[in-house]
C-alpha cells in the first residue's frame, strides 16, 4: 500500500480492497476527514508516518509507537530471522537470550512469539524509560509480557554485579555517526537521537558490546548485530581478537546490503 492508502485504512479500520470495492461502506465521516487532513499536514512537515498512526507492523506482529521510541525498520527483520534460524540450528531453544537496546521491544517480542523460542528465557534492556514503557506495553499487546524481563540498563550495566551470562546476545544498537545526522531524512531526524547516533564514527556501541560480551556471553555463545551497510570491515576489526572470537559471518538484507554480523565466542 502507498502512504495515503495506509493512513486511510488505519483511520477507517478497513482493508485496502474496501477503499475501491466498498466505497459506500467505508465513506469517511466529517470528523474522519478532519483527522486525515491533520495527519497529512504533519506528514508533509516531516513527521514519521508510524508516529502519526501510532503503530507499525514488524515481523508479523503489531507494535504501538509514539515519539521518543525508535521506529522498527524492515531490514531489522533480517536480524530477527538470522537469530531465530541460528538458535534453532544450535538446538539451544531453551537458552537465555539478551536483547540490548530493545526500543519498542520489537526484537525481543518477535523472538518471544516464535515457536522456536517458547522455552527461552528472554531479557531486554534499554537506557530510555520511554522506550521501556512502550516495550512493556507492546509485550502485553502481543501476549508475551510474562516471557520477557525488561530492565533499565546502559548496555550490560545492570548485570555487572551478578556477571550474568547469556547464550545469545542480539542488538540493533545506534550506529549512525554524529556528523551524519543532518543528512538524514526529516522523518528520521524526528526519531530519538539516543537510539540513532553513536560516537567514534558510529562504532562506539559495537566496541562497548564487544567488551561486555567477553564477560556476559557464554563460551560458544553467539552475538547477532545489525550493522550499517558499509560497516562490516570495521566490525571485523573490532572482533578480531582470535583468543576470544572464533568466527564471524556477514548476512545481507533483502536489498543485497550487508546488514547483520554473526560472531561466535570461543
Amino acid at each position: 500500500m502507498n502512504e495515503i492508502e495506509t493512513i486511510v485504512c488505519q483511520l477507517l479500520q478497513c482493508k485496502r480492497g474496501d477503499l475501491y470495492l466498498n466505497k459506500d461502506r467505508v465513506a469517511p465521516t466529517g470528523q474522519e476527514w478532519n483527522r486525515l487532513e491533520r495527519i497529512l499536514e504533519k506528514r508533509v512537515q516531516g513527521a514519521p508516518l508510524q508516529y502519526l498512526l501510532g503503530e507499525t507492523e514488524f515481523f508479523g506482529i503489531r507494535l504501538c509507537l509514539k515519539p521518543g521510541v525508535l521506529i522498527p525498520r524492515p531490514e531489522t527483520e533480517t536480524l530477527v530471522s538470522e537469530t531465530l534460524q541460528s538458535i534453532q540450528a544450535s538446538g539451544k531453544t531453551s537458552a537465555r537470550i539478551l536483547d540490548i537496546g530493545t526500543g519498542s521491544g520489537n526484537i525481543a517480542i518477535a523472538c518471544a512469539v516464535s515457536e522456536v523460542l517458547k522455552e527461552a528465557e528472554i531479557y531486554a534492556v534499554d537506557i530510555s524509560p520511554i522506550a521501556l514503557k512502550q516495550a512493556k506495553l507492546n509485550a502485553r499487546l502481543n501476549g508475551v509480557a510474562g516471557r520477557i524481563k525488561f530492565l533499565k540498563s546502559d548496555l550490560f550495566s545492570c548485570f555487572k554485579k551478578t556477571k550474568q551470562q547469556f547464550d545469545f546476545i542480539v542488538s540493533n544498537p545506534p550506529y549512525i555517526a554524529d556528523d551524519e545526522f543532518e543528512t538524514l531524512p526529516l522523518d528520521v531526524q524526528a526519531e530519538p537521537r539516543l537510539a540513532l547516533l553513536a560516537q567514534a564514527g558510529g562504532f562506539y556501541f559495537y566496541r562497548s558490546i564487544e567488551q561486555g560480551s567477553r564477560t556476559h556471553l557464554v563460551s560458544g555463545g553467539y552475538l547477532f548485530l545489525e550493522i550499517g551497510h558499509d560497516q562490516a570491515p570495521e566490525l571485523r576489526k573490532i572482533f578480531s581478537d582470535s583468543s576470544v572470537w572464533q568466527e564471524s559471518k556477514i548476512v545481507k538484507d533483502l536489498c543485497g546490503r550487508d546488514r547483520v554480523v554473526i560472531i561466535r565466542k570461543k
